[in-house]
């Protein structure tokens, strides 16, 4: 009896094992397997991380719930706006929005499209997003950093005799070959930044003038940091604008002190001076 007891023990965890999915049916890179949810009679699946693979899924497939998969795992520029734009299903459009960093094609969606939703989703992601193209210096700092790095700065806009302060977060979301794609948002509300600060930030983005190079050193959450300083001193349009970045290899993205003057044609002059609070994780 006992030796009766001790087979049907062992033989348990063997009946027990799940069993291997049912594959309905497959072809490259995917596969629809039978599911095991109530009221969902199957479920898709990806089989691979092959780029090109994702993007022809992503692109034609005619399953939908297949094509908003590989849309979350592609990271082509090019293909995530094609589909952004021209997807058939509004919830696929949605996914690829979701992963957008080009502020032109989410402008241009949130014009166009023909969903309310995805275009005030288009909109709202147009003002959060960073892209940092792979020839900026600033690349070099978000690349090899994880996902999720983020770095959190105080900014003092004055304008005239008016001063805002607003402290910002930037998030990275991912790193490409490309280029690095970040999210900055307002510390307090969570959302895109509005207004002058938005704007004069904008122009750090692609700095231009006569550049000139020095060093420094700052202080950051009691650590003493070696920067490189350049200035640039230039015009946009009828705007004379200088610009100093502190930059060290220290912190993600680099940089560490932002100061930009603005000098406006018949209007005040503007400041603003955005210093790193700290990093992480």
């Amino acid at each position: 009896m006992a030796r009766s007891l001790a087979i049907s023990f062992l033989l348990l965890p063997a009946a027990c094992a799940a069993a291997p999915p049912q594959i309905v049916r497959e072809g490259p890179g995917w596969r629809e397997v039978q599911s095991s949810s109530a009221g969902q009679p199957t479920a898709v699946e990806l089989t691979t991380d092959d780029p090109q693979a994702l993007a022809a899924i992503a692109r034609t497939h005619p399953d939908a719930r297949l094509r908003a998969a590989a849309v979350d795992e592609v990271n082509d520029p090019a293909v995530l706006a094609e589909v952004a734009k021209g997807d058939a299903d509004a919830s696929v459009r949605s996914r690829a929005v979701a992963r957008v960093a080009d502020k032109d094609v989410l402008a241009d969606i949130a014009r166009n499209e023909k969903d309310e939703a995805i275009r005030a989703s288009a909109a709202e992601r147009r003002d959060l997003v960073r892209w940092i193209a792979a020839r900026s210096a600033e690349y070099g700092g978000w690349n090899g950093r994880a996902p999720g790095t983020w770095v959190r700065f105080k900014a003092e806009v004055k304008e005239g005799t008016r001063v805002a302060s607003t402290e910002f977060i930037r998030t990275l979301v991912r790193v490409t070959p490309e280029g690095a794609h970040l999210e900055q948002r307002d510390a307090a509300s969570r959302r895109a930044l509005q207004g002058r600060l938005n704007d004069m930030l904008a122009r750090t983005d692609t700095p231009a003038g006569r550049r000139q190079e020095d060093q420094d050193t700052l202080d950051v959450r009691g650590r003493r940091l070696k920067c490189a300083t350049v200035l640039y001193s230039g015009q946009w349009g009828g705007t004379i604008v200088r610009l100093k970045q502190w930059s060290s290899p220290e912190v993600p993205g680099g940089v560490v002190r932002i100061d930009v003057e603005e000098s406006p044609e018949g209007e005040p002059l503007r400041y603003l001076r955005a210093t790193l609070l700290g990093w992480g994780p």
